[in-house]
């Protein structure tokens, strides 16, 4: 659960002696209310992968920072809580890195209007438009 997932990855961490580690999360609102926030560790003796989950539910969207004990979560979490909303409490440093400070809203998160998906229908099969220089364009033809 929740509570369990700081100290499950610190003890991995310590355990594996892992320099390699990667966290993310998933929009899984839509079929079970919650997002999911995953650590993965590389252990180095056995040439495997450990992972680490947990459901952080949407009304909250709130879990315990590993940032100030594993540096490599920090920048990971600062992109999780601008990308998803996703709160890292006690984190040393929760700004943004990509987007500007007055950006509004969480792209990642799945209701996020995609303006692109807006202006031309998705899926956008085939571009009707002529590739340039293919000779369907009318631009440099003398009209006499």
């Amino acid at each position: 659960g929740l509570k369990q997932f700081k100290p499950a990855c610190l003890a991995l961490h310590k355990m594996l002696s892992s320099p390699v580690m990667m966290l993310f999360a998933c929009d899984e609102r839509e079929s079970r209310g919650a997002f999911e926030v995953r650590c993965v560790f590389f252990d180095g003796k056995k040439g495997g992968w450990v992972t680490v989950c947990a459901d952080v539910p949407a009304q909250s969207a709130q879990v315990e920072s590993l940032g100030a004990s594993i540096f490599s979560a920090s920048l990971s979490e600062r992109e999780m809580a601008e990308m998803f909303g996703i709160d890292f409490v006690g984190h040393p440093a929760l700004r943004k890195i990509y987007l500007p400070a007055d950006f509004e809203g969480t792209p990642l998160r799945k209701d996020f209007p995609l303006l692109a998906r807006m202006v031309k229908p998705w899926p956008g099969i085939v571009d009707v438009e002529p590739m340039p220089g293919s000779g369907d364009d009318e631009e440099g033809e003398d009209a006499s």
